[in-house]
């Protein structure tokens, strides 16, 4: 798998508007299909107690998806909002 294509340096993906994390928030950058694999996800969910997941977000049949099996498969109590995920964007 080529990582590159998840690293925001490179240009090919940004933050949406709107969803700029505060100052004193976490920004985890995953590189890979799913968020655990290339970041500190697990270790930073499980070191605050944190047992259940919602997923949602862009590109349902690979991110969310992966990310919702590899979260199930660490052994967390993963919910999958199906209404929040979607497979492209248009522009209106």
């Amino acid at each position: 798998m080529n990582s590159a294509l998840f690293d925001p340096a490179r240009g090919y993906v940004r933050l949406m508007d709107g969803l700029v994390p505060h100052e004193d928030e976490p920004l985890i950058t995953k590189t890979a299909h799913n968020a655990f694999t290339t970041t500190n996800l697990h270790q930073f969910l499980t070191s605050r107690g944190v047992r259940a997941l919602t997923v949602c977000g862009l590109r349902t049949e690979q991110c969310c998806e992966t990310t919702t099996r590899v979260a199930s498969d660490l052994g967390f109590d993963v919910t999958f909002a199906t209404i929040r995920t979607v497979d492209e964007l248009t522009s209106a």
